[in-house]
């Protein structure tokens, strides 16, 4: 089977990571019969023999995208191809080739965060989603919630969706050594117990909820909220100016590299990550991966993904939030248990499993009779 895979702009945030780590289990997949064509324009790869890297000067989404491509995947012969981040582009109805499509979320769907996009990302995922769940021969969904939106919203034959969940790299995110966590974090001056989130300041991921259940608890406890973000605006900032008497207590870290954020979920007392809306919630895996105690939210993907391993609480309510926070640090078994529950609950995901899954799919429905 000859397959492409896209995998243009790929970035860090998390349509990047599941791409890179994707392609990284596919070239470890050892059979004489694959051979992998990666399509990129922005990312340097090195991998085995099977996977032929074909890189493009073309920086421009749109040539890339409905002209390039085309042409590359006609000229290789390709008998499949997989688009990891949710559209097919228009002009791919006319290649006889099949197509597997990734669907992370439907949170462009959602009217509540509407305003959290560009007015050009919008139209772009409003006007092509149907159209590509209908061009794709199959859809991967990253979630039960996930397959669970596509239904509620487009006329998908459930036959054609099927869940593959992501995975967390275990060979970065896992306990470290006390000694290697305070190098690692000594640039950011943590020098009290703190509770941590890390992520944009949006509507979606309630970060004003996060900061009421925090003042709520702040008189009785001696810990600061440290926050990494590489998202900060001056309509986000506003909540912040609100509890002036926290100003000592809140910590931003701004942008944190991946051996630093590993190192922070290490040393924190919780994660907290109450999301309004997540596809997946990568995050909570991360955190659970470091021995970490987590609170999450009761809706969306978070309780398919968090499993037991996490506090589940109502994300509307900052008092919910607040109490949550109060157990956890109250109550010592309850934390062990947190910690223990989410370790385990990581066995149920895998890399390996993913790509080989995925590989399965393809296989399939290129040779379904």
């Amino acid at each position: 089977m000859k397959l492409g895979i896209i995998a243009r702009n790929v970035n860090n945030g998390g349509s990047g990571r599941y791409i890179n780590k994707l392609i990284s289990e596919i070239s470890k997949i050892k059979d004489k019969d694959l051979r992998v064509y990666l399509f990129t324009n922005n990312a340097s790869y090195k991998f085995n023999k099977n996977v032929k890297v074909i890189k493009s000067k073309i920086t421009n989404k749109l040539l890339f995208d409905l002209v390039y491509l085309p042409l590359e995947i006609k000229k290789h012969k390709l008998d499949c191809v997989i688009y990891p981040k949710q559209i097919i582009p228009i002009t791919h109805r006319l290649i006889n080739t099949k197509k597997v499509v990734v669907m992370h979320d439907m949170i462009y769907f959602d009217k509540r965060f509407k305003d959290e996009w560009s007015w050009k990302d919008n139209l772009y995922m409003n006007l092509f989603t149907n159209q590509t769940l209908k061009m794709a021969d199959k859809v991967i969904c990253v979630s039960n919630f996930t397959k669970e939106s596509i239904k509620n919203l487009f006329e998908v034959e459930d036959r054609k969706m099927k869940v593959v969940h992501e995975s967390v790299d275990k060979d970065l995110f896992k306990r470290l050594a006390r000694k290697e966590v305070l190098n690692l974090t000594k640039r950011f001056d943590l020098n009290k117990p703190f509770l941590f989130y890390c992520g944009s300041l949006s509507k979606r991921k309630n970060f004003k909820r996060i900061l009421e259940a925090f003042k709520s608890i702040s008189k009785d406890y001696n810990h600061d909220l440290v926050i990494s973000s590489w998202l900060v605006n001056n309509r986000e900032l506003k909540n912040i100016k609100g509890y002036p008497e926290l100003r000592d207590r809140i910590k931003f870290l701004g942008f944190v590299n991946e051996k630093e954020l590993v190192a922070l979920y290490n040393q924190c007392s919780i994660y907290l990550y109450p999301s309004l809306y997540e596809g997946f919630g990568l995050p909570v895996l991360e955190a659970q991966a470091c021995g970490c105690p987590v609170i999450t939210s009761d809706v969306s993907s978070m309780p398919e993904i968090a499993g037991k391993g996490a506090l589940l609480v109502d994300p509307y309510k900052s008092e919910d939030i607040s109490e949550a926070i109060k157990e956890v640090l109250d109550e010592k078994e309850l934390r062990i248990q947190l910690i223990k529950k989410g370790r385990a609950n990581l066995k149920r995901f895998s890399w390996a499993n993913c790509a080989r899954d995925i590989i399965k799919i393809c296989h399939d429905i290129t040779y379904e009779k």
